[in-house]
């Protein structure tokens, strides 16, 4: 086989792998959801960069952080993924090439691809590991360039790449550095090279020890496994451990293989009378395997995920409830967005039940079981109602949380603006204006800080303002009906918190509030009664004998008194009221009605019971 028929598939196979990876992250992938899911910020600031520098490690944070915040931009950040991984299939062929032949490196060089293609699919993932593999193996390769230099040299060059390393860039990129230079020594059996490994051990060992040890950062543990232990917001994966871990098992079946004379032998018999069909064969195997990762990699249910929470920041509400009737509904955050798209959609309280609500009110407002997860969904909550300082309130909750993370400074910096705090909102809308991604937003309030005027004139700030409550007060997490009832009487137009207090009674059996609540609905300019409070009503009216509500100037639509005695036909009729027996049938015409719920789905009814209360 010719040399340029060689040169043709290998190039090939390059140009087949990059196409398939550009398509796949951009695509399936999607690097602006990376961004969302991981809220990199990064600020053109000193003091932002000399506290990256204070902590082992601390540099590949700070590059991982300038390089992701770019994902904001789904080409630019797809491109970014792509030349990462690239450069570190580059990297490995230089290294590789120094133990193999180079129709082995040729294949063997993709298997870090794989590895990396998996990890990028996973939205948690961070660069940092992509930038210690890229030094450590940059380092290791300039090593080897001065692999005949004297013994002194060798071992001065080691330290001195050894206190880089641990410093800048973490007990990782050092014990791979240590462990590949130890690897090439063995390889290579130059002057003292015994002495040499010796030294190499102790440096790599004592060194992240005593840097753990005074750090007041890190402890020895973290100094020296770094980003391989899980911590309150990222869990490392299995593939992770492998990925660094695949470079000396690379080593060693090289040296295994340099040092079988009859191995060595018949690789290099393979490579003279490789024929084009087994050429071709090695040109595919990268791309199949490839093709292969890509599928086993993406998870759809964990972009959906990311989607619909991304959507609901965006308050894209259709596509909010597009992505949470794919959803499971064990996930309390997911019913709590769903049902926030279905106020702002018009339709809570005639769709309300449409959904399985079997987290009943713990489903509509978080705030009586909480994590570290949800305060700025309940920030979110607070804030669309209009009680402002409660949704600060959280949203400072959050900052001990998640230091810097975009959404809760501009929830931070908005809502004093909007509470006329202008000196705290500015040091946040400052803080905003150091990056890249944020600028424009974070400038265009700092110049609303000496212009009221321009303030009142912004018709979301006017209208915010409009709904906060005149008089301060305490919230009540365990009872969020009292704090939607006192915001509905100091501003009867506030059609969120009626809204969302007739879904909390209902959810809650409350029916006998939802009667008293009727006034409100001409206030509210309701051209009807909606649905679900129409078959709370005849619920109400059955069980009080017939007694008579006044609806003027509504009525309950017939569709709805038919479907009721249906629904009683059905249970109390056919069944003999055997509720048991009678769910298959109601199931399959009434599921998505208030009765249906109160006998099926209401965690009253099926005493279903949330343990979560923590603050981890």
């Amino acid at each position: 086989m010719t040399y340029s028929v060689k040169r043709i598939l290998n190039i090939s196979t390059f140009y087949l792998v990059i196409i398939s990876l550009l398509i796949y992250f951009r695509i399936w992938v999607d690097p602006i959801l990376i961004e969302f899911e991981q809220q990199p910020i990064f600020l053109f600031k000193i003091k932002f960069l000399s506290d990256y520098l204070v902590f082992p490690g601390g540099l590949s944070e700070y590059l991982s952080l300038f390089i992701s915040q770019f994902f904001h931009y789904g080409i630019p950040g797809t491109l970014i993924i792509v030349m990462m991984i690239y450069l570190i299939v580059l990297l490995t062929r230089r290294l590789l090439s120094v133990f193999f032949p180079a129709d082995i490196v040729f294949v063997l060089q993709f298997l870090p691809l794989l590895f990396l293609t998996h990890l990028h699919s996973q939205y948690s993932h961070t660069l940092r590991p992509d930038i210690v593999i890229i030094v450590s193996i940059l380092l290791t390769l300039g090593y080897n360039y001065f692999i005949n230099k004297s013994f002194l040299f060798r071992i001065s060059a080691f330290i001195l790449c050894s206190v880089f390393l641990a410093f800048l860039f973490g007990g990782i990129s050092l014990m791979l550095f240590s462990l590949l230079v130890i690897l090439l020594e063995i390889k290579n059996r130059k002057n003292k090279y015994i002495q040499l490994v010796i030294v190499y051990v102790a440096v790599s060992s004592i060194l992240p020890f005593l840097i753990g040890l005074h750090s007041p950062y890190m402890t020895v543990e973290k100094t020296f496994f770094d980003m391989l232990l899980p911590d309150r917001n990222y869990k490392p994966y299995v593939t992770l451990y492998s990925f660094f871990l695949l470079y000396p098992v690379f080593i060693l079946a090289g040296i295994f293989i340099s040092n079988a004379t009859r191995v060595s032998n018949y690789f290099n018999e393979m490579n003279r009378g490789k024929s084009l069909g087994t050429a071709i064969i090695q040109t595919v195997l990268p791309v199949v395997l490839l093709l292969f990762t890509l599928k086993s990699s993406y998870n759809n249910y964990d972009k959906v995920f990311v989607e619909f929470n991304y959507y609901a920041e965006q308050e894209d509400w259709q596509s909010v409830i597009e992505k949470g009737e794919i959803l499971s509904h064990e996930d309390r955050l997911v019913l709590f967005q769903l049902n926030r798209a279905l106020y702002h959609s018009g339709r809570l309280t005639d769709d309300l039940f449409g959904y399985r609500q079997i987290w009943g009110q713990d489903g509509l407002i978080l705030t009586r079981y909480y994590n570290s997860r949800i305060l700025m969904p309940i920030s979110d909550y607070y804030f669309d109602l209009g009680f402002v300082k409660e949704s600060l309130h959280w949203a400072y909750e959050a900052l001990t949380k998640y230091e810097l993370e975009p959404l809760v400074l501009k929830r931070i910096a908005l809502s004093n603006l909007i509470l006329g705090e202008y000196k705290i909102s500015e040091k946040f809308l400052k803080i905003l204006s150091k990056s890249v991604i944020h600028k424009s937003w974070a400038n265009k309030y700092l110049k609303y800080l000496d212009n009221e005027d321009l303030v009142e004139s912004d018709i979301f700030i006017r209208e915010k303002r409009d709904l906060m409550p005149k008089h301060d007060y305490y919230a009540h997490n365990d009872e969020p009906e009292i704090d939607l009832y006192n915001l509905l009487e100091e501003n009867v137009k506030n059609k969120m918190a009626f809204e969302y207090f007739i879904a909390n009674s209902l959810l809650k059996h409350n029916i006998g509030i939802v009667i008293k609540s009727l006034y409100y609905l001409p206030e509210l300019n309701y051209s009807k009664i909606p649905r679900h409070i129409e078959e709370a009503i005849l619920i109400y009216i059955l069980f009080q004998n017939g007694e008579d509500i006044q609806l003027k100037p509504y009525q309950i639509s017939e569709l709805t008194k038919e479907n009721f005695n249906r629904y009683n036909y059905i249970l109390y009729n056919k069944h003999n009221n055997n509720l048991k027996a009678a769910k298959r049938d109601l199931s399959k015409y009434f599921s998505k009605t208030y009765w249906y719920y109160l006998h099926y789905v209401s965690p009253i009814t099926t005493k279903k019971e949330i343990k979560e209360r923590s603050m981890e």
